[in-house]
């Protein structure tokens, strides 16, 4: 009953109905006062008890907590048997969040488009500036070469999406000296860890690439990087990350395209090339789930994250530490965006040449999943035959 998705394709289609927030919290209240003087007619519902008074005869459109949606559920199958006159749609509050924030002038007329703006700017300012701080601390750099020597911390060292941040998080909860990175940049850098007297660990995901890839639009979107999507409708900012993630196989830090695709490309760019650790030259352990590299002075523990979940004891062992425990952070199914997510995957259509680039002779996809593994992930995924 709960659709989401459509506030992301067209936000202007709320201009139909009258529209009720509901519940008591700062979201409410929050989107309430962005929304003061559009063209929408709001009231607000605390409880339930208020829906007599709002919904009448004209088409509604009520928005729930996202950590309530069990809770109003009766209730709004109630409205869905008594309410034959009239449309009534159901949404989260946070995909109304997510949506306003990305597009929500449209629900303005021009000369009052600037309420909005001004409301929102310091929030988006706000954001920018995390964005920004997230870009640098996901990078290790030459500024960093003090920090490596003193502490040598565990590198949670992957592309994005893979579940670093969740390894990152468990590290510290671990009480383990820890850094997130997506790259490491720079010479100075690279001779401190080729060269330091301690081994080096590091811990690595991978993950089935159209997953990852889609994941990685909400990203980018969320954090307000746009970083190849240009402007435009829902549509077309997803097209746009599509068709350079799987055209040009070069994303964020990744310095060089690659013609098995960003992720699996990602490897050669930061082990192989600064540092000699070629990953594809060892045999990945599909049945396992992860492969254990060394090279020199480093230790490299690769995980597929479709497996993580069954490797607690061997990260333990690895680093030395049976108080690890891995924890799930940064987990796009419980953000605010989790129903529209959910409901893109099963909507969306991979293009065929994304589909070819991974799975046909791509001897990098071969080597972290059998065939038989990548047949049953294509026949989850909406894909272009």
């Amino acid at each position: 009953m709960i659709n989401d998705l459509i506030l992301a394709e067209n936000l202007t289609e709320l201009k139909n109905y009258s529209i009720i927030l509901c519940g008591e919290n700062p979201l409410t209240q929050k989107l309430s006062n962005w929304l003061e003087g559009s063209e929408l007619e709001i009231a607000i519902a605390p409880d339930k008890s208020y829906f007599d008074e709002w919904i009448a005869d004209n088409n509604t459109w009520l928005f729930v907590p996202n950590d309530a949606q069990s809770e109003w559920e009766n209730i709004l199958n109630e409205l869905d048997k008594t309410s034959e006159e009239i449309q009534i749609r159901v949404s989260t509050l946070g995909a109304l969040h997510y949506a306003v924030t990305l597009s929500g002038g449209a629900l303005f007329t021009d000369e009052n488009r600037h309420l909005l703006e001004e409301k929102i700017y310091d929030e988006k300012l706000d954001s920018y500036d995390r964005s920004m701080e997230y870009m640098t601390f996901v990078v290790l750099s030459d500024a960093d070469v003090d920090e490596m020597k003193e502490k040598n911390p565990v590198l949670a060292h992957g592309t994005a999406k893979v579940g670093t941040t969740s390894i990152f998080d468990s590290l510290l909860a671990a009480g383990i000296n820890a850094r997130h990175l997506h790259a490491i940049i720079g010479d100075k850098i690279i001779e401190t860890i080729k060269t330091m007297p301690e081994r080096v660990k590091i811990i690595s995901g991978v993950r089935e690439p159209l997953s990852r890839d889609l994941s990685l639009f909400f990203q980018s979107e969320s954090s307000y990087n746009r970083y190849v999507v240009s402007q435009g409708n829902f549509e077309q900012r997803l097209q746009n990350m599509m068709t350079n993630l799987y055209k040009n196989g070069k994303f964020l830090f990744n310095e060089k395209p690659s013609p098995y695709g960003l992720e699996f490309g990602w490897f050669d760019n930061e082990f192989k090339d600064k540092f000699g650790l070629d990953i594809y030259e060892t045999p990945f352990d599909k049945e396992k789930g992860y492969t254990i590299y060394h090279k020199d002075n480093i230790d490299l523990f690769l995980y597929r994250l479709e497996d993580l979940n069954k490797l607690e004891n061997e990260l333990q062992d690895f680093l030395g530490c049976p108080e690890f425990k891995i924890l799930h952070t940064n987990n796009a199914a419980e953000k605010n965006i989790a129903n529209i997510y959910k409901e893109l995957k099963q909507k969306y259509v991979f293009p065929k040449a994304q589909v070819q680039l991974y799975y046909e002779e791509n001897e990098r996809m071969d080597y972290f999943y059998t065939k038989e593994e990548q047949e049953a992930f294509l026949r989850k995924l909406n894909v272009e035959l």
